[in-house]
């Protein structure tokens, strides 16, 4: 099954309380990756640091926390659980930064990773309506 996905985001809505991940993630990118999502009547995914893969519905915390490189072999297995659950067999992934920025990376590897290991299409996309273009759009698989 194909899917539109994202990262998290460290811009969140501070109340104690779980929240749906399209609650507590305050990033406007965020929220159009999801709008694309029903848009395109595509299920999107989004990729945390701290808990893997979330629906836009996923209740969750308010947290602090970035994938660190140490912890990408742990985090690619789950994900790859995750993956396999919801039967993802097509990535399209929407990122607002390239892997060069700090603290990017560990999340790219995650998710190419986790791609390759269950065989599934991996596709970086713009936007349609995305003021800043990427410099790169890279396909996997």
């Amino acid at each position: 099954m194909k899917y539109l996905l994202t990262f998290c985001s460290n811009d969140q809505d501070p109340r104690e309380e779980l929240l749906p991940a399209r609650e507590r993630y305050q990033s406007k990118f965020m929220q159009q990756v999801i709008e694309e999502g029903e848009r395109t009547n595509t299920p999107v995914l989004i990729l945390s640091g701290k808990f893997g893969i979330l629906t836009p519905d996923t209740e969750i915390p308010h947290y602090d926390h970035l994938l660190l490189e140490e912890e990408v072999d742990d985090k690619v297995a789950e994900v790859i659980v995750q993956l396999e659950k919801l039967g993802v067999d097509d990535i399209e992934a929407y990122i607002k930064k390239g892997r060069e920025v700090e603290g990017w990376n560990p999340y790219y590897e995650v998710l190419e990773r986790a791609a390759r290991a269950i065989d599934a299409k991996l596709e970086y996309a713009e936007l349609p309506e995305a003021s800043e273009p990427r410099s790169e759009i890279t396909r996997l698989h």
